[in-house]
């Protein structure tokens, strides 16, 4: 318990030449038998030959593990080994640092492309919310054309798995088309200026614009009465779908 506490508190070692001889002298018998104990820990565990060889200056003879014969032993086998397979999964520093930076670059990409998504997704909701475009950022605009891009590509793979006519991509959306209030709804003249007399559409031009605050109540307070055919009427307006039609 208190090897795991000394652990977890443990500072961060920096990987530089200790000027101190003293603490160098510590810091190699220290971090030898650490080593050692590591390869005897992976060649039982994996069931691999594996040998460890470390020299000292203050040593006359090299520290080996298991034992020189068994170390030799292990040499002679790589040596004989084919070139290719020899050097297959063999790195020096360099190699292997090469191979560290290889990997986190490709996970900054990642990140990279995932915070670009979130950005996009972002400010996708936001102008569905009622965002200007307009006052977009570069950054942000550019995230958010990723995005719809991305997805309108994969609404044409998903119709064309289900075998659907293409839709035209990088077409501007067409305008949009008030349509007559009694076109829309289905109701006669006289209908509709009953309703509005009765205060049941709202008086403020959101239906006669032919645009709707979804937010906003489309039928008011006060009516014109108790009458069981003007409640059906108003049921029938209430089921109508409000849309805005798009002109050829």
């Amino acid at each position: 318990m208190e090897e795991e506490q000394q652990s977890m508190t443990r500072k961060k070692v920096t990987l530089a030449y200790i000027p101190n001889d003293a603490t160098r002298r510590a810091t190699l018998k220290k971090r030898r038998r650490g080593l050692m104990k590591k390869v005897a820990e992976l060649s039982v565990l994996c069931g691999v030959p594996a040998c460890a060889v470390v020299y000292a200056p203050q040593d006359d003879k090299p520290e080996i593990f298991p034992s020189a014969e068994e170390a030799k032993q292990i040499f002679t086998d790589l040596g004989n080994m084919p070139e290719i397979d020899k050097n297959k999964k063999m790195v020096n520093q360099k190699t292997f640092l090469e191979q560290r930076l290889l990997k986190l670059n490709q996970q900054v990409r990642r990140l990279d492309h995932e915070n670009r998504e979130l950005a996009g997704a972002v400010c996708l909701r936001r102008c569905l919310a009622g965002l200007p475009v307009e006052i977009l950022n570069k950054e942000d605009a550019e995230a958010l054309l990723e995005l719809l891009d991305r997805r309108a590509k994969a609404v044409q793979t998903r119709l064309h798995q289900l075998g659907a006519p293409p839709i035209p991509l990088g077409l501007p959306a067409p305008p949009l088309l008030a349509m007559p209030v009694a076109e829309r709804s289905g109701f006669d003249a006289p209908a509709i200026e009953a309703m509005r007399r009765c205060n049941w559409i709202g008086c403020g031009g959101e239906v006669a614009s032919g645009m709707m605050d979804y937010g906003q109540p489309m039928v008011g307070g006060s009516g014109c009465g108790d009458s069981a055919g003007d409640d059906d009427v108003l049921s029938l307006f209430l089921e109508q779908e409000f849309i805005t039609c798009p002109l050829n």
